[in-house]
């Protein structure tokens, strides 16, 4: 979920160059809420204000300083925006619920979700670094754009051991000792009070967390990723796993932990929206990864097919037309072989697809994959 002024005037005179194979654009935002973008309250106000201005659908918070976030969701809605993403250092995620930020990602990103979620929260957070990753001066340099997408790669894109020190290890493993599933539960009533949805992400989560597991490495997927994509991902393998045992344990208690909130979240009324945040390995195969892991979080088939459909559907504003099979519904759906009531795998039995009334049948649609791929 990532704009810009460029592409919003694309879209606004309708030279996005889509086709029948292209999924619809439902909602875009303008440039990221980063350190250059927004450096302080004035400043998020004035750029909010400008996406206003471009189209922009919703605002997409990245990283900022604890009091710009607040003022950005306080701008954001007052201008009848939503505003999405990711929690920002020194902001607590039941501080950013109770502000009304419309969805989260990836639980927040970073890890201070789970010193909330200890019977030590106090103590705990007591020790979580709640500034900038960087002194704030680097923002006005020349070259601050290009600093920050290789930040935003390493840190987020990448495997979890570059970015997690010895203290931080230390902060999560007691942490989880401390998890209190009643702290988790009331958490989840507060996302559902409040309106907060999430997106967890969890296979984008276990590629940080679980670099080391098999299916980052002999998964047949891996075959129809670009070489220097799949190159990329061998070395992010091989980092993780040169990390010590006892740091990647952690690590892995890490992603199972986020497994575990996920279902408990959803359990106590939080609503929940499929994604990956994915892209080398391809979303039509990670999408179907992400079921099976909301499964396993404890989500019921019909609250994952949901979490895919109707629930999309709804944070858009588009319950009418989207998400359902019904007359007057947009003509955009897939056939199943099995039924997904059944079982999750069975989301993944797609035989048909239909998109803006054109119909593909699956087979035609790998042939194009591998057609395209031969090309790269």
């Amino acid at each position: 979920m990532e704009g810009s002024p460029e592409l919003l005037a694309d879209r606004a005179q309708q030279r996005l160059g889509r086709d029948e194979y292209t999924p619809r654009l439902l909602a875009m935002p303008g440039d990221l809420l980063l350190p250059f973008t927004a450096s302080s309250v004035e400043g998020v106000r004035e750029e909010i204000a400008r996406q206003w201005d471009q189209g922009a659908d919703f605002i997409k918070m990245i990283l900022t300083e604890p009091g710009v976030f607040f003022a950005a969701v306080d701008e954001a809605h007052r201008r009848g925006l939503r505003i999405a993403g990711h929690l920002p250092p020194g902001v607590p995620i039941e501080e950013a619920a109770a502000a009304g930020l419309d969805s989260i990602e990836h639980l927040g990103t970073g890890q201070s979700v789970f010193p909330t979620l200890s019977s030590e929260s106090r103590a705990l957070w007591a020790q979580e670094p709640t500034g900038l990753p960087f002194p704030a001066w680097v923002a006005r340099l020349p070259f601050a754009v290009d600093f920050f997408d290789a930040f935003l790669k390493e840190n987020f894109l990448g495997p979890a051991t570059g970015t997690t020190d010895e203290a931080q290890i230390a902060l999560l493993r007691r942490a989880f000792e401390t998890y209190s599933e009643e702290r988790t539960d009331a958490l989840g009533r507060s996302f559902a009070d409040n309106g907060v949805w999430h997106r967890p992400t969890l296979v984008g989560l276990r590629g940080k967390y679980r670099t080391d597991g098999p299916e980052f490495q002999d998964d047949p997927w891996l075959r129809r990723m670009p070489a220097d994509q799949r190159e990329r991902q061998q070395a992010d393998v091989e980092a993780f796993g040169a990390a010590p045992q006892a740091d990647r344990d952690v690590l892995h208690e890490y992603y199972e932990r986020c497994v575990q909130t996920v279902g408990r979240i959803a359990a106590a009324g939080t609503r929940i929206m499929s994604g990956t945040d994915t892209s080398g390995r391809g979303v039509a195969r990670s999408i179907h990864e992400e079921f099976r892991e909301l499964g396993r979080a404890g989500l019921s088939p019909l609250e994952v097919l949901r979490s895919t459909t109707t629930a999309p559907a709804e944070y858009l504003g588009r319950g009418d037309t989207m998400g359902r099979i019904v007359p007057g519904a947009d003509a955009d759906l897939l056939l199943l072989t099995a039924d997904p009531l059944q079982s999750v795998e069975n989301l993944d039995t797609v035989s048909v697809v239909v998109r803006a009334g054109h119909v593909h049948p699956i087979d035609a649609l790998e042939a194009r994959v591998d057609a395209l791929l031969a090309t790269v």
